[in-house]
């Protein structure tokens, strides 16, 4: 048998039992009946910062100098917020159960200026694929509950122009764990739900070592 299979379970156990099997079964969001994988957005923009139960996941210290979004793209004219938040917990709090249905691990709160164009009033692709790979980055964390990985893949379907001076949603959600492969999925989309400006998949592959990341106080309780 691999060295990676007999290391899955330990990382991904659960310790109590899910909707989707018994105690001991793979991290309960990896689901394979996630349903309609995107609905419409859960509630308005507002609402993130409002909703106690949208905890927002501070950036840690070490991002805020020489990092390519807080040091660089994240001000005034280009990226204005980027503020991204832990998504609740599908419990049904009747039953205790896991819902069935969407699970969303991150949640992302965009509003962007005019500085950061492509093609004239169109905030470029690549500011998009950097917004992806850091909300990914985020998802990822929660999901290993904190263990060191990298980015394997990353692909981006261009669906819709982003406009300069716009708000926009960014949702990350866990797809399946594989061993040692996290795989993701996200959408870009308008405020309300009804544009879709971009989706994107990302495959995770956490560290041979199996050793957790230095993780900042203020981000320890993210990964529980």
């Amino acid at each position: 048998m691999a060295f990676s299979a007999l290391l899955t379970p330990l990382l991904f156990q659960s310790t109590e039992a899910s909707s989707d099997g018994p105690a001991g079964s793979a991290f309960p969001l990896a689901t394979s009946a996630l349903g309609s994988f995107f609905g419409s957005s859960p509630q308005s923009l507002a609402d993130y910062s409002s909703d106690p139960s949208y905890r927002r996941i501070p950036p840690p210290p070490s991002f805020k100098s020489n990092h390519a979004i807080y040091e660089n793209v994240l001000h005034e004219g280009a990226v204005k917020k980027y503020d991204v938040y832990r998504s609740p917990t599908e419990i049904d709090k009747e039953t205790g159960k896991k819902k069935e249905g969407d699970f969303e691990v991150v949640v992302a709160d965009l509003e962007f200026g005019d500085k950061a164009n492509g093609h004239k009033g169109v905030i470029h692709g690549g500011i998009t694929s950097l917004l992806f790979d850091d909300a990914f980055g985020f998802a990822y964390f929660i999901a290993s509950r904190g263990m060191m990985g990298y980015t394997a893949n990353l692909n981006i379907n261009y669906r819709s122009p982003l406009p300069e001076k716009s708000r926009a949603v960014m949702r990350i959600k866990l797809d399946k764990i594989e061993r040692r492969k996290v795989l993701l999925k996200g959408r870009l989309e308008s405020p309300d739900g009804k544009t879709v400006y971009s989706e994107a998949t990302a495959l995770y592959i956490v560290d041979r070592s199996m050793t957790k990341m230095k993780i900042e106080d203020d981000l320890k309780d993210f990964v529980d």
